[in-house]
């Protein structure tokens, strides 16, 4: 089954989208082989900016831009990160230190359907398939197919794995054989805040 593609999300209207105050932002290179704008009120977790200040990691001091976030959580993310099968970006600013709002980027093999038939067979079994993943009954808002930089893509939006959370997801065709999964996952409070940072940051992916 096709792990997670959406209805259409509503598109902001173009004046809105030139209202919203962007921060400035900081061009990443990723592993998967794009390079991506991240806002700067968002903390970069990768490989290379592991190796770049290890220090920044382990001393969780107020002085590090790391110290807002949960040193149990932060300590998990940083080991996963290591694994080479995930990048993250933080945002500084959470509702609640120990689920901090989220992007994960990760890649898959496959393609992408692109048959709207296919589309609509994928879809239709999300919710069930989500809810028995994370044990509890899951609600899927949006899937659908969407183009990022020209390219094919699936968008969803749903029920996060912990209560009070929601999940936004791009998958892209990076090359004939791979995807890129780009997930967002923020509280409900701040959910607001984070989708337009989360579409631009999407928008912002060049191959």
């Amino acid at each position: 089954m096709l792990e997670r593609p959406m209805k259409p999300l509503l598109i902001l209207p173009l004046l809105f989208l030139f209202l919203i105050p962007y921060a400035q932002a900081t061009t990443y290179q990723s592993r998967y082989g794009f390079t991506v704008d991240v806002p700067d009120r968002w903390l970069v977790v990768t490989q290379a900016s592991i190796a770049a200040a290890p220090e920044q990691f382990q001393a969780h001091t107020a002085e590090s831009p790391y110290g807002v976030i949960d040193r149990a959580l932060l300590r998990t993310v940083v080991s996963r990160v290591q694994t080479g099968k995930v990048e993250i970006y933080l945002k500084q600013s959470t509702t609640d230190p120990t689920a901090a709002d989220h992007i994960q980027v990760t890649q898959r093999s496959g393609t992408l359907p692109t048959d709207t038939g296919d589309v609509r067979k994928a879809c239709k079994g999300l919710e069930s398939y989500f809810s028995k993943q994370f044990g509890r009954t899951i609600v899927v808002y949006n899937c659908g197919v969407d183009r990022i930089r020209g390219r094919p893509a699936l968008q969803l939006e749903f029920d996060g794995v912990q209560r009070g959370t929601r999940s936004m997801q791009y998958r892209i065709q990076g090359t004939a054989t791979t995807t890129v999964l780009i997930t967002a996952t923020s509280n409900t409070a701040t959910l607001d805040q984070v989708r337009p940072d989360f579409r631009r940051i999407v928008n912002s992916i060049h191959f």
